[in-house]
């Protein structure tokens, strides 16, 4: 792999660690220089199934970089405020396999979850569009409180890129995806902003990666059944699924979308006091689909035997998996909240088509929609809390229907709780909830905030400006 400001290579390397940890990002061993770009098919993009469209990641490098805030770090203020966070594209790589499949699974991890990302590829034969956050503590590096990322050095950054290009390539030669894969690096001026991981921001940098006519919204620690890619990778199956795609894209660039096509209760749970006096009534139909991939959880024995369980059921039928579920040692996602019970798991395990669900409170399911046209992550949630429940509600918002895909499923992977998932059940167990001293209070302040402007149609997704900017300049994104 050669390093920018040099051309771009095919090569890769080999080696590097993949294990489940390999530290929490940039504190004493990594920090800012060289940007690693590879692709592997000189961008061209020769023999690659019309499923895809054309690009390179110099392209997509060039754009995000040169599109971000002023600031020169994440501080805590200035976060509570709403700025957007400095998001440096560190690296960048590109597979060279032909995307057989229509869907493009896009996630974002944070650097010590690369195992979880490493069995996503291993579950999913289809295209996969990877963001990997790696922060980057000032003070601590510096020594300094005033230090920008400039001030780290080249060969500090670089180990970093390496390790990331090495793992790339193993997947590359072994897995059964197609993975392109960022690498961003974010500084941080204070210790206490570490647990705002940028989650939505990386989402929509997954997403304008994609170039494939469907994306799948799936977090890294879940993997996919076999079902999923192998009805993708079945042209005939997969057209019905590409045709909607091209219909739904149609129906946004035609204006058929936003608050009069809300669908569910999307306008209304919660905000009752203002939506019935405005008469707000959701439309029979948006006439969007959005598959929900109904999500499951191991329960029983260690950890180790728990994520072995994970892996085998997800190559099983509906059938094999729903000897797991009767006795227990599998069951719905979050089995304690009403996060995804709207997806009534006893009609999946029963049905053979596709059945619509509406929007509740706080459901918050995993699917799979139209690239083009379908909802953007509203870049103020940072950390844990809301922020897949907004923007599932903003597809229902928008006018799109919840389809519960009748065959394919989700199993998620034990793992430790991250940092932000910490401070969120720290906050809420202690009861902090003001809007800018802890993050749970802030993510329930915009959530109630975005509650109201749904009831009275005029909420809008707040982008970044690299996202803003980039979805309107990629060449894959104008067409």
């Amino acid at each position: 792999m050669q390093q920018l400001p040099m051309a771009c290579s095919g090569g890769s390397g080999s080696g590097g660690n993949d294990g489940a940890e390999d530290g929490d990002g940039l504190d004493s061993s990594d920090g800012h220089g060289g940007r690693g770009i590879r692709s592997d098919s000189n961008g061209s993009r020769s023999g690659v199934l019309a499923y895809e469209a054309p690009g390179t990641p110099e392209e997509l490098v060039g754009c995000l970089n040169s599109h971000q805030p002023s600031h020169d770090g994440t501080h805590w203020s200035a976060a509570m405020a709403d700025e957007p966070p400095y998001l440096k594209v560190v690296g960048m790589w590109w597979s060279a396999k032909a995307a057989s499949s229509p869907l493009t699974i896009t996630t974002q991890l944070s650097w010590n979850r690369k195992w979880q990302l490493k069995a996503m590829c291993r579950t999913y034969a289809g295209p996969i569009a990877a963001v990997m956050h790696m922060p980057v503590l000032l003070p601590r590096l510096t020594g300094r409180q005033d230090a920008t990322l400039a001030d780290i050095s080249n060969a500090t950054l670089q180990r970093a890129v390496d390790k990331v290009a090495s793992f790339h390539a193993k997947l590359e030669g072994n897995g059964s995806c197609k993975l392109d894969l960022m690498l961003v690096a974010e500084p941080y001026r204070d210790g206490k902003s570490l647990v705002l991981y940028p989650v939505n921001v990386l989402r929509n940098y997954a997403r304008l990666m994609a170039r494939t006519p469907l994306i799948g919204l799936i977090d890294v620690d879940l993997i996919i059944s076999d079902s999923l890619a192998s009805e993708m990778n079945d042209p005939a199956k997969a057209a019905p699924y590409v045709a909607g795609a091209a219909e739904a894209a149609k129906a946004y660039s035609e204006g058929r979308h936003g608050p009069k096509y809300s669908t569910g209760f999307s306008r209304i749970a919660s905000v009752e006091s203002i939506a019935d006096p405005l008469g707000v009534k959701p439309a029979a139909k948006g006439g969007r689909p959005a598959y929900v991939l109904p999500a499951f959880v191991t329960r029983g024995g260690s950890v180790s035997a728990q994520i072995a369980r994970a892996d085998k059921v997800v190559q099983l039928d509906k059938a094999g998996l729903r000897k797991y579920y009767q006795s227990k040692k599998i069951v719905r996602f979050d089995p304690a909240s009403s996060g995804h019970r709207p997806t009534d798991y006893a009609a999946w395990f029963r049905g053979t088509e596709p059945y619509a669900v509406n929007w509740q409170e706080r459901y918050e399911p995993w699917v799979f929609v139209d690239r083009l046209g379908s909802s953007w992550a509203d870049a103020r949630f940072r950390g844990y809390g809301k922020n897949k429940i907004v923007h599932v509600r903003t597809l229902a918002y928008e006018g799109y229907d919840l389809m519960v895909h009748p065959g394919a499923f989700l199993v998620h992977r034990p793992h430790m709780e991250s940092s932000s998932s910490n401070a969120h059940s720290r906050s809420a167990l202690y009861n902090k909830k003001s809007k800018n001293s802890t993050m749970y209070g802030h993510n329930n302040h915009l959530y109630k905030m975005i509650q109201r402007e749904m009831a009275y149609g005029n909420y809008s997704v707040r982008l970044d400006p690299a996202t803003a900017a980039c979805r309107g300049k990629l060449s894959w994104w104008r067409g």
